[in-house]
């Protein structure tokens, strides 16, 4: 049979499968990219990198999907690497864990008639430092206006 073997990222007969196997990649590793917005928060050439490494550690050439996907060779090797971090920039107060605590405790008050406004929000956050005894840098240990912006932001799909 022809089908692809996912987990091997290969054709049966033994041919490699890459971007140029699917449209939707071949849309993602253009120039053309560049120009669009960015998705969910992630820049497009992110989405390159990311898809291309995954592409390498499932036995394509580095050389061929950095070409592919108009990836830089050498950051694309220290991604496949673990040289270069998935997140950057500054880490987060709170854990993914955390943070994924408090979107559960946001989405199930919803759930029960008691929705959560930014108020609301702020002071379970502070209780739940408080409680668990979590350093924080927030004055006064309350969460301020720009914590709230880019939490929101990080789970604006489900919040």
């Amino acid at each position: 049979s022809s089908g692809i073997n996912a987990e091997y990222g290969a054709r049966d007969s033994g041919e490699k499968v890459g971007p140029q196997n699917f449209e939707l990649l071949k849309v993602l590793g253009t120039g053309e990219m560049r120009k669009r917005p960015a998705v969910n928060g992630m820049h497009p050439k992110e989405t390159s990198l990311r898809i291309s490494a995954s592409y390498v550690k499932r036995g394509y050439g580095l050389n061929q999907a950095a070409k592919d996907f108009d990836v830089p060779k050498t950051t694309l090797h220290r991604r496949v690497h673990g040289k270069n971090p998935d997140k950057v920039g500054h880490p987060t107060v709170f854990s993914t864990e955390e943070e994924e605590y408090i979107v559960l405790a946001i989405q199930y008050c919803s759930d029960f008639g008691w929705p959560m406004d930014k108020e609301r929000v702020l002071d379970m956050v502070q209780s739940y430092a408080e409680t668990t005894g979590v350093a924080t840098p927030f004055t006064n240990g309350r969460p301020g206006k720009n914590w709230f912006r880019r939490f929101c932001k990080r789970h604006e799909d489900r919040l």
